[in-house]
């Protein structure tokens, strides 16, 4: 958890852009996370600080800000608000994170990111540095065992693949977030030194024993821009003297009191970097810190927050980033501080933030066991030293970014609103036949239809969306026409579609759902979720079958608005649709696709159909037993259940076919060819009667050409042998 509440005002000297001295207050700030990639690279990096506390009042409790796990997804995933696109298209190339719970899973938003080609910043929490029952703190600022745990979860869930390597988007990890405030203080160099190096061995020694391998990451402690009077150096001067401390305590931990169990020199020498929060203009920084960095440290440096609220944010702005060009600086680039406006915190904090919180309600989600509203993002926030611009408009012009359309963000999207009345009428509003068609197509997607005429759909969508003429009806006047005359400019699929995942479905909500569906299904006794196979246990996978059994067994495959759309997470899709994923685990009453499991056997035999159990259980035979079908008139009689043998249970159903006589090839042993069907039989034979009368009637021409050229020869024989008698 982090805890962000507090804040120490500390003494620093700003220059201003216009040369005049002012006093600046700096105050506590979350704990951040910068971005990069795993190795060193060369581009500057252009982040943004990234803590999008989703309320709106000043004083309302936030308890956990781990906005890299999935109960954030409504805010950061292209599902939700899309924060992360956002973030791309203003021009970044890093994300810098603050709260960090061990016990959540982060390979999602990892993914996500790496996805837009953004690099990720974690932090690590200050629970297990303040706030845990054995923090650090009440263990004289040791803190190895508490890191080396945390870290250890931070590994499991979602910094490591599968391979042992680290997910390739994390570029750096934050150890702790300005620890000269909180470890315990800028008059306590000695201690808060100590639990950064012993934070990092314990980071090293998670690794071990995890068996990280690959390219590594870099780790960072990022300081706070006071001046540190107590440290050996630099006294005068501000963060340098936190960094020189921090620096032979590295070399030397028994400087600081503390005996590592890994090699910290190697270790600093090779993956850390500076780091450093700063709201001082990029003049002061050049004259106060940075000339003085170049001449003191080897290593790299970032600013893992720089927001200077009291110049022009365009002037300043280019200014950092033209320091970041100097290789002479070692100077990495910037996060800036910060993506959204803290309004909860209120004061002073409300001078940063670039975005606020618009109107506008575009979904609702659950994180924390509380509800909250990912609102809209308002990007009208002014910047206070520049007439007619918005911060948002400078940062992305700094960062040479595409821009992103606010306004029509806050429109609701056709491609997200339920697919409801409440849904039909936000896109109606809009009086826009484009996006009608949008809404159209996802409706027709969710009753087993693909859309395959655009200029049908969009007539269809002109009657509907008020643009020109008024609507021809309501949201359930457009369904019923939808299923009942299925139009043609739609291709509809009323053999294989099936209650399948919607893949557009925010993760947490596809949670809910399954978790509601199987509820249901135990509770009257349909079906038990402990029963879906083991090939069908990833996460799609098992929605797939979860929902299609749901939606035959309890649902009777009726009404799939109503009872296949479980909240957006579901949808009654064609084969079309799903087809293009593992639908080995989608259930339906089509012997061609079903999954062959008792659920799938089951829906056929619903079916009453005996045509339709026959291709199952020759599609069984085939892919099961690698076995065919020699006598097709005692599958109908099996298929068909005349003599009361075809068992109910699939598992019967695969001995019934095991013993069968009836079969060929795989474990049979029993040669096809001979033992084909009957009628098959007659069509070779008609097959190769054909084929002897027609090499029969070739041969007969063959013979009557070659007659013909031995009766047209004689003449010429005679003809040539008239002059040589004749000279004789």
């Amino acid at each position: 958890m982090e805890h962000r509440l507090s804040r120490f005002a500390h003494k620093v000297l700003c220059v201003a852009a216009w040369g005049s001295l002012v006093t600046l207050a700096l105050v506590e700030k979350p704990e951040l996370s910068r971005n990069s990639s795993l190795s060193d690279v060369t581009e500057i990096m252009k982040g943004i600080a990234y803590s999008p506390v989703p309320i709106k009042n000043m004083g309302e409790t936030f308890p956990n800000d781990d906005f890299m796990s999935l109960q954030f997804n409504a805010l950061w995933d292209d599902a939700g608000r899309g924060d992360l696109n956002i973030i791309k298209k203003l021009g970044a190339n890093t994300v810098r994170l603050y709260g960090n719970d061990p016990r959540f899973e982060h390979q999602q938003f990892l993914q996500a990111a790496n996805a837009h080609g953004l690099r990720v910043i974690a932090g690590m929490s200050n629970y297990p540095f303040r706030d845990a029952p054995n923090a650090c703190k009440k263990t004289g600022w040791n803190c190895y065992e508490q890191i080396k745990e945390q870290y250890a979860y931070n590994l499991q869930n979602g910094f490591l693949q599968e391979d042992g390597s680290y997910n390739g988007a994390l570029s750096h990890v934050i150890i702790i977030n300005e620890p000269d405030y909180k470890a315990p203080g800028l008059n306590a160099p000695m201690l808060f030194c100590k639990a950064i190096i012993s934070a990092l061995d314990g980071i090293l020694s998670a690794e071990k024993e995890a068996n990280v391998h690959g390219d590594l990451i870099k780790f960072t402690a990022t300081f706070s821009f006071g001046i540190c009077e107590a440290c050996s150096k630099y006294t005068t001067l501000p963060a340098l003297g936190q960094m020189y401390n921090l620096r032979a305590a590295m070399l030397d931990p028994s400087t600081v009191g503390y005996r590592p169990k890994n090699d910290l020199r190697a270790a600093y020498e090779s993956r850390f970097h500076h780091s450093f929060n700063v709201q001082s203009p990029a003049k002061f920084i050049q004259e106060k810190f940075l000339k003085f960095y170049a001449g003191e440290f080897q290593e790299q440096l970032f600013i893992g927050e720089y927001h200077a609220p009291t110049v022009p944010q365009s002037d300043d702005m280019a200014a950092i980033l033209n320091l970041a060009e100097d290789p002479t600086n070692k100077f990495m680039g910037i996060c800036y501080f910060e993506f959204q406006k803290s309004y909860w915190k209120g004061g002073t904090e409300l001078d940063f933030g670039m975005l606020g919180l618009g109107k506008t309600a575009l979904l609702d989600f659950t994180a924390n066991g509380m509800k909250y509203t990912a609102w809209c993002l308002d990007n009208h926030v002014p910047d206070p030293h520049q007439q007619g611009t918005t911060l948002v408009k400078q940062v992305t012009q700094a960062y040479n970014g595409d821009g992103y359309d606010f306004d029509g963000a806050c429109l609701f999207d056709p491609g997200k609103v339920p697919i409801t009345d409440d849904g039909y009428k936000r896109i109606l509003a809009q009086k826009s036949t484009a996006r009608m068609m949008k809404f159209v197509k996802r409706v027709v997607g969710h009753l087993g239809g693909v859309a395959v005429d655009q200029s049908g759909l969009e007539a269809f969508a002109a009657g509907y969306s008020d643009e020109a003429v008024p609507p021809a009806g309501d949201f359930t006047s457009m369904v019923g026409v939808l299923a009942g005359t299925h139009p043609k400019w739609a291709s509809w699929d009323t053999l294989s579609s099936a209650c399948v995942v919607d893949h557009g479905a925010l993760p947490q909500a596809l949670e809910e759902a399954v978790d509601y569906a199987c509820r249901t299904m135990q509770d009257l006794q349909t079906f038990n979720c402990a029963d879906v196979p083991q090939e069908c246990n990833e996460t799609s996978t098992r929605a797939d079958y979860v929902f299609s059994v749901y939606y035959i067994d309890v649902a009777k495959g009726v009404e799939p608005l109503q009872n296949c759309l479980f909240g957006g997470s579901a949808q009654y899709a064609p084969r079309e649709t799903y087809k293009s994923w593992d639908s080995s685990c989608v259930i339906t009453q089509d012997p061609g696709s079903t999954a062959l499991t008792q659920q799938g056997y089951d829906a056929v035999l619903h079916t009453l159909d005996s045509d339709k159990v026959a291709g199952l259980i020759t599609r069984v035979l085939s892919e099961r037993l690698h076995e065919h079908v020699s006598d097709t008139s005692a599958l109908k009689r099996l298929a068909s259940n005349q003599s009361a043998s075809l068992p109910q249970s699939f598992k019967q159903l695969m001995l019934v076919l095991r013993n069968a006589s009836w079969t060929c090839g795989g474990e049979t042993h029993r040669t096809c060819s001979p033992d084909l069907p009957q009628a098959d039989a007659w069509i070779w034979l008609a097959l190769a009667t054909a084929i002897g009368v027609v090499i029969v009637v070739l041969l007969y021409f063959i013979w009557k050409q070659r007659q013909r050229q031995r009766r047209g020869r004689v003449p010429l024989v005679a003809e040539s042998r008239r002059p040589t008698q004749e000279l004789q």
